[in-house]
């Protein structure tokens, strides 16, 4: 008896032990919600010692728990005593919480961990798609994103708003075919061509069809995005609509070419700009999944004293699992990078596994289920298994798998152990995959944005100055640097109680877009500014502007020389209008016809040298205008 007792205290002594040393807060609670136990781990995270709270009611050592979704999971799980799972932000600890409960004789068992960073990632995650999304479909140009291969991947609202259909997934030749125009298309696909052999930017001018049928210039820039193996992922573009550009420089280049009196026709600027999306912080940064699952798997293997630790993600329809790195003792060969289709371990066994329930076979060749589907475990040494299956939002998604070549015993304490660190792993495992979706998000954007051709800022409803490229603060005469982060008026005063606040202020009070020719006065000169301002939600506002100097001074050339054209055309109606006096009065006195012969000839030579004068004047105007033509 007395060896019974101390079997038992033993026992006692080695689950207390293991979970003193597990990485979780774990704590129970008798059916009159009294504290019975509490774990070091639970004291850290609870910030008390236990002697303060053992032996307290729950509710009155935390009073903050009620009316929370904690207190409705607590008393579901107590009521109908069953497990349960609730994650939710404890206001009095400012964290985020994972707590599972599990029903035992006496009441009920708490294990839990503060998943602050996960969810931060995933709200940072969250909120940096909603910023791309909304940038994206607030800017005037046409953005776009195609594979490798040319297919399109995203477009934003004004592809349809301008061509009227939307797109699919297809190729730039089908593009080209249908959308650019004829003269275009060559130029184009041949600049395609050469970017994607050369993994350089796309750069090209051509008309696209519109929705009404008519034609419109555009001018389409694009960067590759290349993957961890040095190709082409995806491409990243604009289409900005240069129409009216393109028509002033051949109007230019035409009446220069006629009068020879204009400057060179209109350039468009070449805007090169690159920004950057803030990354969410990371307070984990873990960028190698595979190198996780493998110390993690080794971790358990030693600890447990088993032959072999695999984990697995399944695939979307739960039939196949595809090993990840494992850790063996050198007993069983590694699985590491196999596929196995799960049916053939046995549907029933399956099944539980899809239920969400672990599989314990002390021995395969012993086990009712697992005898009939020996051929699937011997091959690869496994004579004692043991699966923890991982359940997110009701589907199986992994599966962490220890092995034995000899039969064992799993006992309990070594299965909550794997429960435990399957749970770990997976954490682990999304927080590396969702700090990658991150950094790809924050490329994806700055390629998007690198790939405008005029200056770009987000203002925030308090004129806080959250995104600007670097043409945008070349354009300013600043850094980005110096304006991020910092409030509108205090970093570029001269903005202030102008036009250009004026109109920001409008658009952000009407929600209407409005734009504005402003005139930057600059120590070494000034500079004319196209600016456009969109409203956003929020009370947010997209900026646009572009350098539009040399239009400006295009026309203004034009004006001069239109003026130099009128007077010249004055003053040869006056130099043509002169001989005609002469010659009218010399022809009213030929029709008299009572002159003399000296009478006659003196009228004449009047009208013959007013005629040579007009001739010469005739001859200089077709020199000149002979001229003019080249």
């Amino acid at each position: 008896m007395h060896a019974g007792q101390n079997s038992s205290q033993q026992m006692a002594q080695e689950a207390v032990a293991i979970l003193e040393s597990i990485s979780d807060g774990f704590y129970s609670v008798n059916r009159d919600w009294q504290f019975t136990y509490v774990n070091r781990q639970a004291e850290r995270l609870l910030g008390v010692a236990r002697e303060q709270i053992l032996g307290r009611s729950i509710w009155e050592a935390y009073p903050p728990l009620c009316g929370t979704p904690f207190e409705t999971a607590y008393r579901k799980a107590m009521r109908e005593q069953a497990a349960a799972e609730v994650t939710s932000y404890y206001p009095d600890h400012q964290k985020w919480y994972e707590v599972r409960i599990a029903p035992v004789a006496t009441g009920l068992s708490f294990y839990f961990r503060d998943v602050s960073t996960q969810v931060k990632t995933e709200q940072a995650l969250r909120e940096s798609e909603r910023n791309f999304r909304q940038m994206a479909e607030s800017i005037p140009q046409i953005v776009w994103i195609i594979d490798a291969s040319g297919r399109g991947v995203y477009f934003n609202h004004q592809w349809e708003a301008y061509t009227g259909v939307p797109i699919d997934s297809t190729t730039p030749a089908h593009v080209a075919e249908e959308f650019v125009h004829p003269e275009d298309r060559a130029a184009t696909m041949a600049a395609w061509n050469i970017a994607y052999e050369e993994c350089s930017g796309f750069h090209v001018e051509h008309r696209i069809r519109s929705a009404a049928g008519d034609y419109r210039w555009f001018l389409v820039r694009a960067e590759p995005y290349l993957g961890e193996d040095g190709r082409i992922d995806r491409w990243f573009g604009t289409s900005t609509d240069i129409h009216e550009e393109k028509l002033n420089k051949i109007a230019l280049a035409a009446s220069e070419e006629r009068l020879r009196s204009l400057l060179d026709s209109v350039q468009a600027a070449d805007r090169r700009h690159s920004f950057q999306l803030a990354l969410a912080d990371r307070i984990r940064p873990l960028r190698d999944p595979q190198e996780v699952t493998a110390v993690a798997s080794e971790l358990l293997g030693k600890a447990i004293g088993c032959g072999r630790v695999v984990y697995g993600e399944a695939d979307e329809t739960a039939e196949h699992l595809a090993l990840k790195s494992d850790w063996t003792d050198g007993s069983l060969e590694s699985m590491s990078g196999m596929r196995l289709h799960l049916n053939d371990f046995g549907t029933a066994i399956v099944d539980v596994l899809r239920a969400g329930r672990n599989v314990v076979m002390d021995d395969i060749l012993a086990d009712p289920v697992g005898a009939r589907h020996a051929a699937a475990y011997l091959p690869t040494g496994i004579r004692a298994v043991l699966a923890i299956p991982l359940m997110k939002e009701g589907r199986l998604r992994a599966v962490l798998s220890l092995h034995h070549a000899e039969a064992r015993h799993w006992t309990p304490e070594q299965i909550a152990m794997a429960e435990d660190m399957v749970d770990r792993t997976w954490f682990a495992v999304e927080s590396a995959r969702a700090q990658a979706e991150l950094r790809a998000e924050r490329d994806q954007s700055r390629h998007i944005f690198d790939s405008m051709t005029e200056g770009f800022a987000l203002l925030d409803s308090d004129w806080t100055v959250l995104q600007v490229n670097e043409i945008g603060a070349k354009l300013s005469h600043t850094t980005r640097d110096s304006l991020l982060g910092r409030k509108l008026w205090s970093v570029m005063p001269e903005l202030a109680d102008g036009p250009v606040e004026e109109l920001y202020r409008r658009v952000q009070s009407s929600r209407l877009p409005a734009n504005l020719e402003y005139l930057q006065l600059l120590p070494d000169g000034a500079t004319w500014l196209d600016i456009r301002a969109y409203a956003l939600p929020e009370g947010r506002l997209a900026v646009f502007f572009r350098d539009i100097t040399e239009r400006k001074s295009a026309e203004e050339k034009l004006r001069d020389a239109d003026r130099r054209k009128d007077e010249f055309l004055a003053m040869l109606a006056h130099e043509l209008r002169n001989p005609l006096a002469p010659i009218g009065a010399a022809a009213h006195l030929l029709r008299m016809g009572k002159l003399d012969e000296d009478r006659v000839r003196h009228t004449s030579q009047i009208i013959g040298r007013q005629v040579d004068h007009m001739s010469h004047l005739i001859n200089d105007l077709l020199d000149v205008s002979r001229v003019t033509r080249g």
